[in-house]
């Protein structure tokens, strides 16, 4: 475990600066030079061309992860299976505009949740081509084990040219029309360099070999991406459907901008879950398939174990700051509506991170099969909860919904994996994780002060104390106490 942390600590730099341009551009930009109904427009698009993903990539980015070793005996016959996992895409990707352009065009109504995507079509299809294609260039970095370069052009890149164009709108050098394709063209311009890098560093070469579709070895292919769809679909839906469901139920762009800058700030959390998986996810598509089922069970504990005190620690200081920080944002007084989807999202977000590499495990092993009976039951959960309480709770009642489903679906992935592999994430470390946390919850909950920014210090104080300070002396989990170590050094230096 602690070589994927040093691996990832350069790709968690990268991400810690994408997260504080992220948090400059939502938090602090956005807030100041868009209106609410701007922000929850942008993030509405966004949503929409995400939702359509899995159904033109039908799972092609996680075949390549899991078969590519399948097809790399020949440099010739690797390249064939790229080719082709580069083309299926694209024909079903023109066929889906098409038909959509088509229906649009002689559809003299159009249901009211359509609307947005007939009305914003040429811009949604810009980022959908770029989704569906960065999936798959980024899913070639992962088994080329370089990740550091996708992430570089999405979180921090991507992230600065947002905040330029959001400036230059506000000095009227652009419409907002403008900045939302002027942004969509940034993102092909970075997908057309990472591809171009890429395939330059790998030396390949376009080469289409029909006769690879009917290969023995492609059978697996079509079955693992066939049921996977329906896995992607789900994972899609859960993080994409608030978002849509909220504009479409509440009839509000401002409600979503609102939900959109508090989802933000709960989603924090997962931030060192990301580069981990990245590094993770080819090793467990290795081990499974040379029958070296321990070694992912032994990853499976401790990154339960690492992410949930990482977790626990930025959940704690984000929930016991959230008043300071709406006090620091421009107009915090109106997303300060959002606080309590802060609560709901950290607290999914925290037992998400709890379960460890769960989903990973079901995708790259023999159980991948039971996303065809989990993905439906996810989506029917998320449909239902949203559109329950998102009607009784408005904003909160989105939150309150994606908790549920996040909890719930977590839980069946956990128990499958336990009764048909015999792998669990939790270990009595996480019993003692929760026991050290106790008395300092105790104490911060009884903290009250006038002053927002002495509260803040004296709960980063407590929370530094009383959790992180036990945790680190027990040496509950090696492997943290080995990053602190180098972080220490590197200090020194």
């Amino acid at each position: 475990m602690s070589q994927y942390i040093k691996k990832s600590l350069r790709t968690s730099i990268v991400n810690y600066v994408g997260l504080f341009l992220g948090g400059i551009s939502v938090l602090f930009i956005q807030t100041t030079f868009l209106t609410e109904s701007e922000i929850g427009y942008l993030r509405t698009i966004l949503s929409l061309s995400l939702i359509f993903v899995p159904f033109l990539l039908i799972g092609l980015d996680n075949s390549l992860i899991k078969f590519y070793h399948r097809f790399n005996n020949t440099k010739v016959e690797y390249n064939q299976f790229i080719t082709l996992a580069l083309i299926i895409p694209l024909i079903l990707f023109l066929i889906f505009i098409s038909s959509s352009y088509i229906y649009f065009e002689f559809s003299n109504e159009v249901n009211s949740n359509l609307k947005v995507f007939k009305e914003s079509f040429y811009i949604i299809t810009l980022f959908l081509f770029y989704n569906i294609y960065y999936s798959q260039i980024k899913a070639l970095y992962f088994i080329e084990k370089k990740i550091l370069l996708p992430n570089l052009l999405s979180d921090i890149f991507l992230r600065s040219y947002l905040v330029f164009l959001v400036v230059i709108y506000y000095f009227n050098f652009i419409n907002f029309t403008q900045l939302v394709y002027i942004y969509a063209f940034f993102h092909l311009l970075n997908l057309f360099f990472l591809a171009l890098k890429l395939f330059k560093s790998i030396e390949f070469k376009f080469s289409v070999n029909l006769k690879l579709f009917f290969d023995k070895r492609f059978k697996d292919i079509y079955k693992f991406s066939g049921i996977l769809l329906f896995g992607s679909m789900s994972g899609v839906i859960v993080s994409q459907l608030d978002i849509i469901m909220t504009g479409s139920i509440t009839n509000s762009m401002a409600n979503v901008g609102i939900y959109t800058v508090a989802f933000f700030i709960g989603s924090l959390i997962e931030l060192p879950k990301r580069p981990l998986l990245q590094l993770i996810a080819p090793d467990i598509s290795k081990y499974f398939s040379t029958k070296e089922e321990h070694k992912v069970d032994l990853l499976y504990k401790k990154t339960s174990l690492n992410l949930f005190i990482l977790g626990i620690l930025l959940s704690l200081l984000l929930w016991y700051n959230v008043d300071f920080i709406f006090s620091t944002i421009p107009n915090g007084e109106v997303y300060s509506a959002g606080k309590y989807v802060i609560f709901f999202i950290a607290l999914a977000k925290l037992f998400d991170l709890s379960m460890g590499i769960n989903s990973e495990i079901i995708l790259y092993s023999k159980l991948y099969k039971w996303n065809l009976l989990l993905s439906p039951l996810l989506v029917v959960l998320t449909i239902s909860t949203n559109v329950f309480f998102i009607n009784k709770y408005g904003i909160i009642g989105a939150s309150i919904a994606t908790a549920i489903t996040i909890l719930c679906y977590n839980m069946f992935r956990s128990v499958l994996v336990y009764v048909k592999l015999k792998m669990t994430a939790i270990t009595i470390k996480h019993l003692q994780i929760i026991l050290i946390c106790i008395p300092g919850v105790f104490i911060l909950e009884s903290i009250n002060m006038s002053n927002l920014f002495l509260e803040s210090i004296v709960n980063v104080t407590i929370v530094f104390l009383l959790i992180f300070l036990p945790i680190f002396l027990l040496k509950i989990s090696k492997d943290l106490n080995d990053l602190v170590y180098i972080l220490l050094k590197a200090i020194k230096r």
